[in-house]
């Protein structure tokens, strides 16, 4: 499936949702309510709504209200989807670069963040 395509982003979802791995990796799952979005091309992004610690929709990004944003290259956003490495980690070499939103949430909320991009690694996916 296309990245970012209706398609993708219904399987996405669909995984999210299977099991509670996202959801556990909130500090505070039912104060947790924001749009994250996820720019993994410049014109591809794909934004995650959370309401309570559980992804409720996932879609393009259009423009709605972003509060926290992430920006990678796609051979980063490979080497964190394929558990090669951690996102906490390439956050923290600023490979991973958190363009809206404060940092002490996405510190907070990290192992969220390493579920959600596992996620996305459940999602067979053309990148192109």
């Amino acid at each position: 499936m296309k990245i970012a395509s209706p398609e993708w982003c219904a399987a996405l979802l669909e995984a999210a949702k299977k099991d509670n791995e996202v959801h556990d990796g909130f500090a505070d799952p039912p104060n947790f309510t924001y749009n994250v979005e996820f720019v993994i091309l410049p014109d591809i992004k794909i934004c995650a709504v959370v309401e309570k610690g559980n992804v409720i929709n996932i879609t393009k990004t259009t423009n709605e209200e972003v509060h926290l944003s992430f920006a990678a290259d796609v051979s980063t956003w490979g080497l964190v989807i394929s558990g090669k490495e951690s996102a906490s980690k390439m956050v923290t070499m600023g490979k991973i670069k958190l363009q809206k939103g404060p940092l002490d949430l996405v510190i907070k909320n990290v192992k969220a963040l390493e579920a959600f991009c596992h996620k996305i690694g459940q999602v067979p996916t053309e990148w192109s």
